[in-house]
C-alpha cells in the first residue's frame, strides 16, 4: 500500500488551490556531542517556520546526557528554538534527567545567534576551566 506523507499531502492540497498551514514540528534528538552540532546546524537552516525542538538525551556511553563541545546556533530567521531534556525513554522508563553541556575550558559551550526566541530547559552549563 503506498502511503502518502503529511508534506507531499499539504504540496498536493495547495496546487489544488486550498489554504494550507503546516505548524508540527519534527524534533531532532541528540545523544551525543557530534548530534547536537549536526541539529544545530540544520535547525538553524531556518525550514521550519513553526521553529525547531532539540531534545537532549542520555548518551549510553555517559553516565546521563553529556555534550563536551563549543556548539554553535547561527540563524537570521525570527524561527524559535527550543533545547530541552528529553525524558521519556522509548524502552520505558525515564531518560536520566541530568544533562550538561561543557565548554571545555576553550570558551563558551553555546553560542546562539538568532532573530527568533530561543528557549533553553532542563541543562547544565559548564565551562570547566
Amino acid at each position: 500500500m503506498k502511503m502518502t506523507t503529511p508534506k507531499l499531502l499539504a504540496t498536493a492540497l495547495f496546487a489544488a488551490g486550498f489554504a494550507v498551514t503546516i505548524s508540527a514540528q519534527t524534533p531532532y534528538y541528540a545523544a551525543t556531542a557530534q548530534d547536537l552540532q549536526s541539529d544545530l546546524t540544520e535547525a538553524a537552516a531556518g525550514s521550519n517556520p513553526s521553529g525547531s525542538i532539540i531534545y537532549l538525551e542520555n548518551d549510553p556511553t555517559q553516565a546521563g546526557g553529556y555534550f563536551l563541545g563549543n556548539f554553535n546556533y547561527n540563524s537570521a530567521t525570527t524561527y524559535p528554538l527550543q533545547i530541552l531534556v528529553n525524558t521519556v525513554n522509548p524502552s520505558g522508563g525515564t531518560f536520566n534527567v541530568t544533562n550538561t553541556i561543557d565548554g571545555g575550558g576553550t570558551g563558551r559551550g553555546l553560542n546562539i545567534t538568532s532573530g527568533g526566541s530561543v528557549t533553553v530547559n532542563g541543562i547544565t552549563f559548564m565551562r570547566n576551566c
